[in-house]
């Protein structure tokens, strides 16, 4: 199992004196930065010798819905620029959370509805992202931060109506645990799981040890059992991530072996 944290290329070296195989950063704003800024995210994980093996924040803020029709024809040149640049930094899987750009506004449509129309926008990042060597996993999100794809079965669902070889699904074990979703759920996905976030439950801190074990060891039991041993991102908070960093990523091995 390879273990990463969710930071910029500013904190890449930090990074990896914690024990981390990867950094996962923003996709979005790196698509959008100015040349002389993506040089300075090049040179800045070349120094330390990591790599953005991951990426979330896929799209730009609300600006873009997923809803609207006109979105993968505006939103296709930011992808070109953004998994071109992502590559280079050694980009392999890029999560679509992005809440703002996939809620539901009008009262009147279904969430049926609503995965139909972000079938052509995942089937455009899955080519783009499939043309640069990437995948796109569809993050199911917490009810409270997004009112469409909460839940792991309906993450599976409208990753089986995107239909696209490089389109699966991540396992966000925070906001897995907040749906009160089964982890059995997860072996829905196959070999489509692409990636897996997690942290503590409820309060979303880094996962230390003495504190939901049981939580964590599940997690393990059920990734193991589907036979997954790609990417565990560390996505949470922390009081003092200088030493919780380290210690979290040695509890997680020690978890997940």
């Amino acid at each position: 199992m390879r273990l990463g944290v969710c930071y910029g290329t500013d904190r890449a070296a930090f990074a990896l004196r914690a024990g981390c195989d990867y950094i996962e950063m923003g996709f979005a704003s790196l698509a959008g930065e100015s040349d002389e800024d993506f040089s300075r995210d090049v040179d800045r994980l070349a120094a330390a010798g990591i790599r953005a093996e991951a990426m979330n924040c896929f799209m730009p803020g609300s600006n873009y819905s997923v809803l609207d029709p006109s979105t993968p024809e505006r939103i296709a040149p930011l992808f070109d620029k953004g998994f071109a640049r992502a590559q280079a930094l050694g980009l392999e899987v890029a999560v679509f959370g992005s809440a703002g750009s996939r809620k539901i506004t009008d009262p009147s449509m279904t969430k049926e509805e609503a995965y139909k129309r972000m079938v052509p926008f995942l089937r455009l990042a899955g080519d783009i992202a499939a043309q640069n060597g990437c995948k796109v996993a569809i993050e199911t999100l917490s009810p409270k931060e997004c009112n469409c794809v909460n839940s792991f079965r309906e993450g599976i669902r409208l990753m089986e109506m995107a239909d696209h070889p490089a389109v699966g699904i991540l396992a966000d074990f925070y906001h897995l645990d907040a749906n009160g979703d089964s982890l059995r759920d997860i072996s829905l996905a196959g070999e489509k799981l692409f990636h897996c976030h997690i942290a503590s439950p409820g309060k979303r801190y880094y996962p230390l040890p003495g504190q939901d074990d049981l939580f964590y060891h599940r997690i393990a039991a059920a990734l193991d059992n589907m036979g997954y041993t790609g990417r565990v991102s560390i996505e949470g908070k922390s009081d003092a991530p200088e030493t919780e960093l380290a210690e979290s990523i040695a509890f997680l091995h020690t978890i997940f072996g």
